[in-house]
């Protein structure tokens, strides 16, 4: 969202979109360990080991990053707040945080599982309190918003720039195509 407001909503170039992605990408990296130090050394919670807490952490900003990076492309600055209402207004509600799913309201038990903040808390749990087991399905939502984000991602940008430069080639010596 910083890269869409800072530096426009919709990269100009197929390039500029890896350049974004992959500072996404590092930036999700670094969250997760600081995410996953912060919570095991410092809170004490999350007991577990640490590399996959914090590939999960990573997985979640990267796959929330990316789809949020591919509806500004689509829709521009308002793709900002669709991914507000997708990932925050339904799924941290959904997510569960301290409550087992099973204790939700029905409608926020049935979504929340497939929202970034539900299966990041699911596997989360999974890792520090049942050695990983159960984490590939909340693992496999997680890696399928980051892959379908960033070709959704690529793609838009690939679909919606030549329109652009075709204007612009079009457009008279002397004249500038805004």
């Amino acid at each position: 969202s910083i890269l869409g407001v800072s530096a426009g909503s919709r990269p100009a170039t197929l390039t500029r979109a890896v350049v974004r992605l992959t500072a996404l990408g590092l930036c999700a990296i670094a969250a997760g360990l600081v995410g996953a130090w912060l919570v095991q050394h410092v809170l004490g919670a999350a007991p577990g080991a640490f590399w996959p807490m914090a590939g999960i952490g990573a997985l979640v900003v990267f796959g929330a990053g990316a789809v949020t990076m591919a509806l500004q492309v689509a829709v521009g600055v308002l793709g900002i707040g669709l991914a507000v209402l997708v990932f925050v207004i339904l799924g941290n509600p959904s997510a569960g945080g301290p409550y087992a799913r099973a204790l939700l309201p029905p409608f926020w038990r049935s979504i929340g599982a497939f929202f970034p903040p539900g299966a990041g808390t699911d596997a989360a749990r999974a890792v520090s309190y049942f050695h990983g087991a159960r984490t590939a399905e909340p693992v496999f939502i997680l890696a399928c918003y980051a892959i379908i984000g960033l070709i959704a991602t690529l793609v838009l940008v690939a679909l919606l720039r030549p329109a652009a430069r075709v204007r612009h080639r079009q457009t008279p010596k002397g004249e500038r195509a805004d």
